[in-house]
Formats: C-alpha cells, structure tokens, sequence
C-alpha cells in the first residue's frame, strides 16, 4: 500500500516522529501532497535541534527554497511571544 494512501492524521504522526529534518524534507520532495503536508513540520521549532550548526531557515536560504524559507519565518512569527 502506498504511503500516500494513508490519512493526513496518520502521515502527520510519522513527521511527528522523525527525529532528522533531513528525513522529512526528503517526503517532502516526493510529491506535492506532502510537500503541503509536510512543510510547516519541517519548519517547528521542534525539529530545530539546539546544536543545530545550520538550522533549517539557513540551509533553505543557502539552497533557494524560497517556499520552506517563507513557511520558517511565518513559523517563528506564529511562536514569538506577544507583549
């Protein structure tokens, strides 16, 4: 059965488990349901490990993700603090 098959719930607790950002941007790269899907997980804040020597903003804008780097600063926007 292909994993695309499977319901957005179950697709989303999988990138919930994935522990390297690279492994999901790599589903991301497989078709566009994913790519929708999958893209603001990558950019969490979650997946942003602390001793991260190139975080995914970085690496997306060294790249030319201009898509992923849009949806990084939107997800940063979404969790600063309001004062």
């Amino acid at each position: 059965m292909p994993l695309s098959v499977l319901p957005n719930e179950l697709l989303l607790d999988i990138a919930d488990r994935l522990s390297v950002s690279k492994d999901l941007f790599a589903l991301t790269q497989t078709c566009k349901h994913f790519n929708l899907l999958f893209t603001p997980h990558l950019c969490a804040p979650s997946l942003q490990p602390q001793n991260a020597t190139t975080p995914a903003l970085t690496w997306f804008s060294k790249h030319g993700y201009s898509k992923q780097v849009s949806c990084c600063l939107s997800a940063a926007q979404s969790h600063l603090p309001l004062w």
